[in-house]
């Protein structure tokens, strides 16, 4: 049987290694200073942020039977806005000069709290795996 536990934590697959490298990659591509490292830095992950909620609202409606509770919902957003800033931390001290190790500690926490607040959130409802597995063997008996 395959495992759902933690499959929808990564709910837009590349998306966090993308954000995460672009500042890399700008810096790469464009000399210091340059105004496509504060889009990189800042308004890539506002947008990233916004995919997400819209990825996410399909996510809730499937786990919880198409109506989510509001502790779902603030669960979830709450997630969004870890990542977010996780994802701005990162921007932000891959510009940085002479920053030291201890200074990734902080929005690598962040991110390992986005991924519990996320299994939190997606974690299937157990009365909607009820009702669908219900539907199921009742469709396997009368098929």
């Amino acid at each position: 049987m395959k495992s759902e536990s933690w499959e929808h934590v990564t709910l837009d697959g590349f998306l966090p290694l993308v954000i995460a490298a672009s500042p890399t990659l700008v810096a790469i591509c464009f000399r210091e200073g340059h105004i496509v490292q504060v889009v990189a830095a800042v308004v890539a992950p506002v947008l990233a942020a916004f995919l997400r909620a819209a990825i996410g609202i399909h996510q809730l409606e499937s786990v919880s039977g198409g109506h989510p509770n509001w502790g779902r919902q603030v669960l979830f957003s709450l997630g969004i806005v870890l990542l977010l800033l996780s994802e701005i931390f990162v921007s932000t001290l891959q510009f940085a000069q002479n920053e030291s190790l201890a200074a990734w500690f902080f929005p690598a926490g962040l991110f390992c709290f986005y991924l519990t607040v996320m299994q939190l959130a997606l974690s299937p409802d157990p009365d909607h795996q009820r009702q669908q597995l219900a539907s199921t063997v009742e469709n396997v008996l009368w098929d």
